[in-house]
């Protein structure tokens, strides 16, 4: 679970562990209350490095149910025509103690996370374009989702992929027409 500005006493207890974590580290001092994973990739134009530390050190500490890991995920892109770098750093919380997920897991389990995000939420906010559209009630709300969920599986079944689909249809309107009309 997100640790967020709202919960401002467990936000400040977790930028104070890993910015105590940070110090000892920037000393050269062995820290072996916390566990880090790491793992770094190249793809579409940019190098992406993601680090996770866990450490269990608040978990009888903060006033936050069935806390037993606190970690921080963090990000270091850089896009590889322009060097130019983001870092994005965030805290979590977890239930699962770490003799179930150590740092490496942990980083897997948020890694399939965002696979789900960009798999599914991605294409409806982005290509469906979701998050922009109005509806006057709760009942069109729920008919436009099930339009879109039955287009993106439709259009799932039948084409490689959104982008090539979009790509051709854009290219040649005609096609998508010819389509909706034959289905």
């Amino acid at each position: 679970m997100p640790v967020k500005l709202n919960q401002r006493e467990l936000y400040s207890d977790s930028d104070f562990l890993f910015a105590t974590y940070d110090g000892d580290i920037q000393q050269g001092r062995h820290c072996p209350e916390f566990s880090v994973a790491r793992s770094v990739d190249k793809a579409h134009g940019r190098a992406l490095e993601r680090i996770l530390t866990v450490s269990s050190v608040l978990k009888t500490y903060v006033r936050f149910p069935h806390v037993e890991q606190v970690y921080a995920p963090s990000r270091h892109t850089t896009k590889v025509a322009t060097g130019e770098v983001r870092h994005e750093v965030a805290y979590r919380i977890t239930s699962l103690p770490a003799e179930v997920a150590d740092a490496a897991r942990l980083l897997g389990i948020v890694r399939s996370h965002w696979g789900i995000e960009n798999g599914l939420h991605y294409r409806r906010n982005q290509t469906m374009i979701e998050d922009y559209c109005v509806t006057g009630s709760d009942d069109a709300a729920r008919v436009m989702a099930t339009l879109n969920n039955m287009i993106l599986n439709i259009v799932g079944h039948l084409a490689q992929g959104w982008a090539a689909l979009q790509r051709e249809y854009a290219a040649y309107p005609a096609q998508a027409v010819a389509w909706l009309l034959a289905t």
